[in-house]
């Protein structure tokens, strides 16, 4: 356990640590006095998303019902809101610093699969970056991509700012669309420290003929299954018509070795896998195609449910801070 806090935590303190005392001697306020108080610092914001009281002030008092030893004896209030205003990052290092990505995948091997999704940052302050995604718990926000394993490890992510500012790729691969080249990023930096096979998942914002032709070509091997819109699709689905719950339409390519599923459960739905049959074992039952997806899929949202366990309560109208609280 302590060398995973050392991979990931002491990069981590080390930057916020020369960001914030550069922050400081700029506006002329008062920031770290050293590295071991930004330590402090950060123990505190972790035992505030941990341990939740009405306020930020409860956690500092030493005379009600609201007491944490742990905080008071480590920091005073004052001190804690001096802190607050020197607080600083550079997401933009942070995120391509390879030292702290290579750390995340060298500790840990994903178990079982990797889901690829989006995941949506609170933030309704102003910032060029901020986007609005319909139906997420977070609909407004700062949009972050990544692929998460089975328990919810974030192997993989980075900030999302316009299609010209994706993780460099391959030459090669500089031609596919964004979902294509987000997949096949993650895919490659992860997809060396792994146990056994790997299946990778990924949704309709990610999901295209394009997709699974840069799989297998690219990737041969590697299982996937992801869902996608009809019309990029290709002719796999160009004449299927789905009237009724319960209609199925099942084919395969034998050339470029995938299987497609359209089935109309709650709603019209169309896969595509390269190890898994669209065709249901059992007549009435689902298809194995549909069922995998949904017990592969929530991985990002595992790790989202985690994470809303720790997270401490902020407001700010920096993006930036916004950000430092999702690492």
């Amino acid at each position: 356990m302590e060398a995973v806090f050392d991979a990931i935590l002491v990069p981590f303190v080390e930057h916020i640590y020369v960001c914030s005392t550069n922050y400081g001697k700029k506006n002329g306020i008062e920031s770290f006095s050293d590295i071991e108080e930004t330590y402090q610092y950060i123990c505190i914001l972790l035992v505030m998303g941990i341990v939740q009281l009405p306020s930020k002030q409860d956690h500092f008092r030493t005379n009600s019902g609201y007491y944490n030893s742990y905080v008071s004896q480590l920091m005073t209030q004052e001190r804690f809101e001096t802190l607050s205003k020197s607080f600083s990052g550079s997401p933009d290092n942070l995120l391509t610093t390879e030292k702290l990505l290579n750390n995340l995948i060298s500790i840990w091997q994903a178990i079982e699969h990797l889901s690829i999704d989006e995941i949506m940052t609170r933030f309704k302050g102003r910032c060029k970056y901020r986007q609005c995604i319909r139906g997420k718990p977070n609909s407004t926000g700062l949009k972050i991509f990544g692929g998460a394993d089975k328990f919810g490890y974030l192997l993989y992510f980075w900030l999302y700012r316009g299609s010209d500012t994706l993780p460099l790729v391959e030459e090669e691969l500089d031609h596919h669309n964004v979902g294509t080249k987000c997949v096949l990023k993650v895919v490659n930096e992860t997809i060396e420290n792994r146990s056994g096979d790997i299946i990778i998942c990924a949704d309709s914002y990610f999901g295209s003929l394009d997709l699974a032709r840069a799989m297998n070509k690219h990737f041969d091997g590697i299982p996937y299954v992801f869902t996608l819109n009809k019309n990029r699709g290709g002719n796999a689905f160009k004449d299927v018509e789905l009237d009724k719950t319960g209609d199925i339409f099942y084919t395969y390519n034998e050339e470029e070795k995938f299987s497609g599923l359209a089935v109309y459960d709650s709603k019209k739905c169309f896969f595509l896998s390269n190890y898994c049959s669209a065709i249901p074992h059992v007549p009435g039952c689902r298809p194995l195609m549909l069922e995998e997806y949904n017990r592969r899929m929530p991985g990002i949202d595992t790790h989202d449910i985690h994470l809303s366990r720790y997270l401490y309560p902020h407001k700010s109208i920096k993006w930036t801070d916004d950000i430092l609280s999702f690492y």
